[in-house]
């Protein structure tokens, strides 16, 4: 990475308290590494996530989304993938907000102009916070990304997921979330496929809100419904406290240090 990292444990004390609460509540131990502007994470934090391959209206849809979240004062978090990822990094940008990319590999391993490629010229270090807990040198392992969507689900007050499928980083979030029980909205894509509609109707059971892509790129409606559920979430939080995530089976591959 093209710009100087920080052990997040010199930062002020409101920002350290953010970071150092969701490494505990990940299970994780610090520090973490952090390039860009670290105050932003003082704004309410909400988290967009799907699939690397979503259908062009969704993309649309969510970087609406993230575009109207962003202008009513949230700072938009994900994993900096092609697809949803950059679409809701991209949609904050655009609307004057910030972002926060969670990486899934030391900062020095990623290229700020490919990223700025990505987002088609949109963004600067002033609105945007790079993330990770890898050091240098960490060599790339399966389990990886699985500790990413950890640290997604635990900055984040509230979650927006596109298209998803039956597998895959974007179920694992899913259930991240579900288990802290923050509030989760995601696009109901009304898929043919039953199995995949089951799935859905059954993450509706649970508790997560669907909404249509009308609601989505009408967004104002919809990100003040988002924001109220997070600024409830925080309130609860504060008042109970939050649960530290607990490691599944299917993350075997981090504790075992499985590589690629």
């Amino acid at each position: 990475m093209e710009c100087r990292s920080l052990d997040h444990t010199a930062l002020a004390d409101d920002v350290r308290s953010i970071l150092d609460t969701a490494l505990d509540d990940a299970g994780l131990t610090g520090p973490l590494f952090l390039a860009g502007n670290p105050a932003i994470l003082c704004q309410p934090r909400v988290a967009a996530v799907g699939t690397r391959e979503p259908a062009p209206w969704t993309l649309s849809a969510i970087e609406g989304l993230a575009a109207s979240l962003a202008s009513l004062g949230a700072c938009l978090v994900s994993g900096g993938a092609v697809g949803t990822d950059c679409a809701a990094h991209s949609g904050a940008l655009h609307a004057g907000g910030a972002t926060v990319v969670v990486a899934p590999c030391p900062l020095e391993d990623i290229s700020l102009s490919s990223w700025r490629s990505a987002l088609s010229g949109r963004w600067d270090l002033a609105r945007t916070l790079f993330l990770s807990p890898f050091p240098r040198g960490t060599r790339p392992r399966r389990g990886h990304p699985l500790v990413r969507n950890r640290l997604i689900a635990t900055l984040a007050t509230a979650g927006v997921v596109g298209a998803t499928g039956l597998t895959g980083g974007t179920n694992h979030f899913i259930r991240l979330a579900l288990d802290r029980r923050m509030p989760l909205f995601f696009l109901d894509s009304r898929p043919e496929d039953p199995v995949l509609r089951q799935a859905l109707e059954t993450l509706h059971l649970r508790g997560a809100v669907p909404f249509s892509e009308d609601e989505a790129l009408e967004a104002r409606a919809l990100s003040a419904k988002v924001l109220a559920a997070a600024a409830s979430f925080e309130r609860r939080v504060r008042e109970q406290g939050s649960a530290q995530l607990r490691w599944c089976e299917d993350e075997a591959e981090y504790l075992t240090g499985g590589s690629n």
